[in-house]
Parts: structure tokens; sequence; C-alpha cells
């Protein structure tokens, strides 16, 4: 291996710029990070206690009603293969 020789690097050089902009930037990072984790706590919270009995395929589950259960997970398929196709990444 080779050596290297860090007596050059022994002297100190000076700073030509300020600190401040790297402090604002990781103040807004961290800030930004705390608003993210809280607004997921936030969306989590919610997801939990939400009442589902409103949502057409739930309803028809609980009411044997296959007309609109049918209706309603058809929609669902067709929304998510046409989402496919539209996000689908072209490979080479």
């Amino acid at each position: 291996m080779a050596d290297i020789d860090f007596d050059d690097f022994d002297q100190d050089y000076p700073v030509t710029r300020s600190a401040a902009p790297s402090r604002w930037v990781n103040v807004i990072g961290a800030t930004c990070s705390v608003a993210l984790v809280l607004g997921l706590v936030v969306w989590g919270y919610k997801l939990a206690v939400r009442d589902v009995n409103g949502v057409p395929v739930v309803r028809a589950l609980n009411s044997v009603n296959t007309s609109l259960g049918f209706e309603s997970g058809i929609i669902i398929v067709v929304v998510a293969i046409m989402l496919d196709r539209m996000l689908r990444v072209k490979s080479k």
C-alpha cells in the first residue's frame, strides 16, 4: 500500500465563508423532518380511528348487496389498471 504523508495537512486553512447559512439549512431541515413525522402520526391516528361503514364495498359486504359490491370492486380494479398503465416505466 502507498504511504501517505499527512504532515503537509497540519496547517490551518482559513474559513472563507460564514457558517450561518449552513446552520439555517440544518434548522430548516430539522423542522421539516419534525413536521413530516407529526403529519404521519396524525394521518396514522385518523386512519386507525376512522369509520369504514360508509365505504361502498364495506357497506355491500355488511348488507349482502352483491351488485353494489361488484360495482364498487370493479371500479377499484379499473382505476388500479389505469394507474398502472399511466405510470408504467418503459424499459430499454
